[in-house]
């Protein structure tokens, strides 16, 4: 099953892929330093299985800002784990910053954040894409 995309929402998802990509990164060298990882390889599946994930995904949307952002079709069998998995992750984010960061000091940054939740939320409510499918 395809989903359609739009634009702002690619240029979120990109951002909140690569840093999913980072973390699957840093998983994988965290279980890189453990003393008994030749003897337990599957330290690194799920880590292994979260970055193939995000490059697929990466894969599809790209991994850098194009020229011009345009709406883009996937496939959700395919990438819905990276997709919701990603989306949610930068909406955790966004949400704390609002909490922890003095409106005064940063207002654009925090118009920013909104206009990012709002997009997001909007986009997961419209393909009834929520939780970790």
């Amino acid at each position: 099953m395809n989903i359609a995309i739009p634009a702002p929402t690619v240029r979120l998802l990109r951002s909140a892929v690569l840093s999913e990509l980072g973390a699957a990164a840093s998983l994988i060298g965290q279980a890189s330093m453990e003393l008994t990882k030749e003897k337990h390889p599957e330290l690194f599946e799920e880590p292994v299985e979260h970055l193939d994930a995000c490059r697929a995904l990466l894969d599809v949307i790209a991994w850098g800002e194009p020229p011009e952002e345009r709406d883009l079709e996937i496939d959700l069998d395919t990438h819905r784990w990276a997709l919701v998995t990603a989306l949610e992750a930068l909406l955790e984010v966004e949400r704390d910053y609002l909490q922890i960061s003095p409106r005064i000091k940063r207002a654009q940054k925090h118009e920013q954040a909104e206009r990012n939740i709002g997009e997001i939320e909007a986009f997961l409510a419209t393909s009834e894409l929520t939780e970790r499918q």
